[in-house]
């Protein structure tokens, strides 16, 4: 991968090349708050068998182009990154595919930035939001069951399904008009709720 600086001018401040595999992709970069930049893309890799496989790629770098830290999340499939946004703790929300078995699914992961002080643990989150046709309900603390409804403003409940542990939850917002709704996660251990934009 490389990155390149430039001026207002469109000239070159600094350059570097980062190479971590024989196939780096970069999909995706984002000013952090602290002046860094935060970058990601995919690498592909071969295994021991010739297999070839893509993992997530995410490092970070000051604003002289000199890397902070680097992370690759490895798995036995094909992780195609997309794109990245740093959330309201600090951290960082990734998405993208997963292709394994001539099947294709989302795949969100959220990390924590370790040069970064703690600050307040937030409950849920949601990603995208606004949305579209669906979000994902980031939830960041451990639970066993529990519910998540959605309702519009004025309180009907238009769908809820059970939740069985699992920290992220698609909601399907096809179908529904543009809108502010509110989904509410109630779980074993708290309830919470966050609102989402339909744009």
């Amino acid at each position: 991968m490389q990155v390149l600086q430039l001026d207002e001018k469109g000239e070159i401040i600094w350059k570097e090349n980062y190479d971590f595999s024989d196939r780096d992709v970069l999909s995706t970069i984002i000013k952090s708050n602290d002046d860094t930049y935060v970058i990601g893309g995919f690498i592909e890799k071969k295994s021991k068998s010739g297999q070839k496989n893509c993992n997530y790629m995410l490092f970070k770098i000051n604003n002289k182009g000199e890397k902070l830290w680097d992370n690759e999340l490895k798995s036995q499939a094909n992780d195609i990154l997309r794109k990245v946004i740093e959330t309201r703790d600090g951290g960082y929300l990734l998405s993208g595919t997963r292709k394994k078995k001539g099947s294709s699914d989302f795949l969100v992961i959220k990390l924590k930035d370790k040069d970064k002080p703690p600050t307040e643990k937030i409950n849920i989150e949601a990603f995208p939001n606004p949305a579209q046709s669906y979000t994902n309900v980031i939830i960041n603390y451990e639970y066993s069951y529990g519910t998540a409804t959605l309702y519009d403003l004025n309180g009907r409940m238009i769908k809820s399904e059970k939740i069985d542990g699992s920290r992220t939850i698609p909601i399907d917002l096809s179908g529904l008009p543009q809108g502010i709704y509110i989904i509410a996660i109630d779980t074993d251990v708290q309830k919470d709720g966050i609102k989402i934009m339909k744009n």
